[in-house]
């Protein structure tokens, strides 16, 4: 029988943890073994039950999860973290990048996607909610594109890939065959030294693409 994984839930608000309980409960796979209010809490319950995955939230009293992330993963490098927020915009999605985050979930989503975000990171995928992938940019623009010693249409594939999603939606949305797109794929990770999708996505959230 398989492990299951072993999840951590730090906010500050006992609904939403009570809510979370509920998008994962009816998921064999997955065990809440703790839970904490604040990132200080966060901390001791990650050392004391060495979690697989931690649900921070992004502002909590005392210490927040972008504050907390950094100490987490000095408990254990296979933690993963992802950080729970109601902030949409690109300026915390920075900030969450910069303190090394895996994945960033907007709380007022469906439980589906909580699932779908653990899942994601567990195969060392970074995960970004849909509704915050949505605000790359959809146009092309020539000179950001040469800056980056990208042709128009590797600089196209990065905005397509970086908003996740199989080889096969990236094709159709690029109009262009599988084969073509992993062409592409290899192109843009040898020209911006990138090794896998997390670390392509990571680069156009840091430079707001």
């Amino acid at each position: 029988m398989r492990r299951k994984l072993r999840i951590v839930i730090a906010d500050d608000h006992p609904v939403v943890r009570e809510g979370i309980r509920m998008c994962l409960k009816d998921w064999r796979d997955l065990r809440i073994v703790a839970e904490a209010c604040d990132g200080h809490e966060a901390i001791a319950r990650v050392r004391e039950s060495h979690p697989d995955v931690v649900l921070l939230d992004l502002t909590m009293p005392r210490m927040g999860g972008l504050e907390a992330t950094p100490r987490i993963r000095r408990l254990g490098a296979k933690t993963r973290v992802i950080v729970l927020t109601v902030h949409n915009s690109q300026e915390y999605v920075r900030q969450a990048m910069a303190a090394r985050v895996d994945g960033y979930l907007l709380k007022d989503t469906a439980p589906k996607e909580y699932v779908a975000a653990i899942r994601s990171v567990m195969s060392g995928k970074f995960f970004i909610s849909p509704g915050v992938a949505q605000h790359a940019r959809p146009e092309v623009p020539l000179r950001t594109a040469l800056r980056l010693g990208l042709t128009v249409r590797e600089f196209q594939y990065l905005l397509v890939a970086a908003r996740g999603g199989r080889v096969a939606d990236i094709a159709a949305a690029m109009n262009c065959a599988l084969m073509t797109v992993k062409s592409y794929r290899r192109s843009v990770y040898r020209k911006l030294k990138l090794r896998n999708a997390a670390m392509l996505t990571r680069f156009a959230l840091k430079h707001g693409l």
